[in-house]
């Protein structure tokens, strides 16, 4: 500030007067505090600037970050649903089986209904029989002597009932057992056959895989699986169809329908036997 305001020329002098006029004034110690809390908040509010932009960079980060694993997530999705498509692929030479289990499902559970509708028959037949031995005993209170050989008899039939209901019950109980044994053997058989399917699918996309190893004696391993197929007498080839080349596919179902070496010489010294018998 100009000292010339005060009519002074000397620096010193003038900071003096001014201090005094401000001790003079009695200037408000709020104000002070005011101005010092407004420091503060300005520093306070740079550090939020800061934090802020902190935070923007790792949400860009996070959303970098979701935008990668969504790529990767669309990845394994599209390599599950091909997996899934060569597998259903690889399950079609196992479909007439399981079509055959699905029938037997149904012909035992169409027999366990006709079991349930002959129960309800022999019910049926032992509410008629408690009936007639209800309006037996009716009669009986007017004339009962000559009904009397007539309630002996049905409650011996009625007895006979009981019994052969009962028998009757005992034996839906073992079929149905039985039923109920055989419908979780099934679904044993089902399950075995889908992992045989997987298994199948892998083993024969694994030994195609090992060509490239193997290189000079791939033939011999060709040889090999189809003299073991032809001793089998297994003719379904279909996985190796499906997933192997289709001149290594042509070669293996050629060794599978010929004879191996050891096989045409075992004939071979049949037939010597033969001939000397002959002689």
């Amino acid at each position: 500030m100009p000292t010339k305001s005060f009519g002074l020329v000397d620096k010193v002098t003038a900071q003096i007067r001014i201090a005094d006029l401000i001790k003079k004034a009695k200037l408000s110690q709020n104000l002070v505090q005011i101005i010092q809390q407004n420091q503060k908040l300005t520093a306070s509010n740079t550090q939020l600037q800061l934090q802020i932009q902190k935070l923007t960079l790792e949400n860009q980060t996070i959303a970098d970050k979701k935008s990668l694993e969504g790529y990767n997530i669309g990845i394994k999705k599209g390599r599950h649903e091909e997996k899934q498509r060569v597998h259903v692929k690889a399950g079609e030479p196992y479909q007439k089986e399981i079509k055959s289990l699905n029938k037997k499902i149904t012909e035992q559970d169409n027999y366990a209904v006709e079991l349930v509708m002959e129960l309800n028959k022999l019910q049926s037949d032992n509410l008629t029989y408690q009936y007639q031995i209800k309006q037996s005993q009716e009669q009986l209170g007017s004339v009962k002597i000559p009904y009397q050989e007539k309630i002996a008899t049905l409650t011996t039939e009625l007895q006979d009932q009981k019994q052969q209901n009962q028998t009757q019950k005992q034996q839906l109980a073992q079929k149905d057992q039985v039923l109920h044994m055989q419908t979780n053997t099934i679904k044993h058989q089902k399950h075995q056959i889908k992992h045989l399917q997987q298994f199948g699918q892998t083993l024969v996309t694994a030994i195609g895989e090992c060509k490239p190893l193997l290189k000079n004696t791939w033939s011999k391993v060709v040889e090999l699986i189809g003299q073991h197929f032809h001793q089998q007498q297994e003719t379904d080839l279909s996985l190796f169809e499906h997933h192997w080349s289709k001149t290594d596919f042509q070669t293996l179902k050629h060794h599978a329908s010929t004879p191996s070496k050891a096989e045409l010489y075992q004939l071979y010294l049949q037939h010597n036997q033969d001939m000397d018998l002959d002689r």
